[in-house]
């Protein structure tokens, strides 16, 4: 971890800390932060789903940083629910900002790719969807951070 990165987690309200998972709450910047690690499948993948947005209602949140640099690979089946019901219930939320990082293996990026976040967002008005190559050029991109 970089010395941005220990400067940017300061006070963090940790929700869930697992192997494949960390879901943070910061909330001096009003985000939920999201890291998720290797081959995530079925009953982990939609719980760390559920507490995304238990934590983004119950906190208000109006921005989340998706870091996936340490994805390996999204099972068809968890990509094809988190289509049909995370996605749904993630756009009732009005987010402002979505942050990801993407992810450096190949088949981590081929789930991504699959997943199409970029379209599911596209039509809604007033959401920011930025893709960064590491979490470095995220917080170096934006003085807020």
């Amino acid at each position: 971890m970089g010395i941005l990165n220990k400067s940017f987690f300061k006070g963090i309200d940790i929700f869930l800390r697992e192997k494949q998972f960390f879901i943070g709450f910061l909330k001096d910047k009003n985000l939920v932060y999201l890291e998720s690690k290797g081959f995530i499948f079925e009953e982990r993948l939609r719980n760390a789903c559920l507490v995304i947005l238990e934590v983004l209602q119950k906190t208000g949140a109006r921005s989340i940083i998706i870091n996936l640099s340490l994805l390996s690979v999204i099972g068809e089946q968890d990509r094809l629910w988190m289509k049909e019901v995370f996605y749904p219930q993630m756009k009732k939320l009005l987010l402002a900002n979505i942050y990801i990082i993407s992810p450096d293996s190949y088949f981590g990026k081929l789930s991504i790719k699959d997943l199409n976040i970029k379209e599911i967002y596209k039509p809604r008005e007033g959401c920011t969807l930025l893709e960064f190559d590491s979490l470095d050029k995220l917080l170096l991109s934006d003085p807020k951070f």
